[in-house]
């Protein structure tokens, strides 16, 4: 059970840092224009329903 249990906790502080190393990096053009036409996408789809639903 404490093996367990440590390995648990190190599994943890591993997974914790690669999310620190994965958000350390600076964003890429390119990630900043997938987010923009996301946003455009959604905000078209909630457009639509909004006009359906009328």
């Amino acid at each position: 059970m404490q093996r367990q249990a440590k390995a648990v906790v190190a599994a943890q502080l591993a997974y914790l840092e690669a999310c620190r190393e994965d958000l350390a990096y600076a964003t890429k053009r390119w990630q900043l224009l997938r987010r923009y036409q996301e946003r455009r996408f959604l905000r078209r789809q909630i457009g639509r329903r909004q006009t359906a639903k009328a």
